[in-house]
């Protein structure tokens, strides 16, 4: 959810006051501006074409504008086509307003077996994450 809580408690002990307690435990609450996740099948097959899914929670009070962007790889290529036949650019700008979420759509053709490592990055004119 974009949110991290941590408590703590604090002890000290001293030669001349002893031993002493915060009386109530603290806590700190994190949160960050977006977060993304991303969906893709466990596993691929070579030629097979597939659609990453990564989504976008924005966790802010106003609207916002991000741009994910997916990384080029050697494992796969994009199979998006404009209207003159080159590639579209790997990258989708969505707006989001408060508290909303929307999904960038990446279709893709694996070109090589095993593993395949997919790095994703999504910017904000305020902040950045990544997977």
């Amino acid at each position: 959810n974009g949110v991290t809580c941590l408590g703590a408690v604090a002890v000290s002990v001293s030669e001349k006051m002893g031993l002493g307690l915060t009386p109530l435990p603290q806590k700190l609450t994190i949160s960050k501006d977006f977060s993304l996740s991303l969906v893709v099948p466990s596993y691929l097959i070579k030629g097979e074409e597939v659609v990453l899914e990564v989504n976008v929670i924005n966790h802010l009070e106003q609207e916002t504008e991000v741009i994910v962007l997916v990384a080029q790889s050697d494992a796969f290529e994009f199979v998006l086509m404009d209207r003159r036949g080159a590639s579209i650019i790997n990258a989708h700008k969505i707006t989001l307003g408060s508290h909303e979420s929307a999904s960038a759509l990446f279709p893709i053709r694996p070109l090589a077996l095993g593993e395949m490592e997919i790095s994703v990055d999504a910017v904000s004119a305020e902040t950045s994450d990544g997977l």
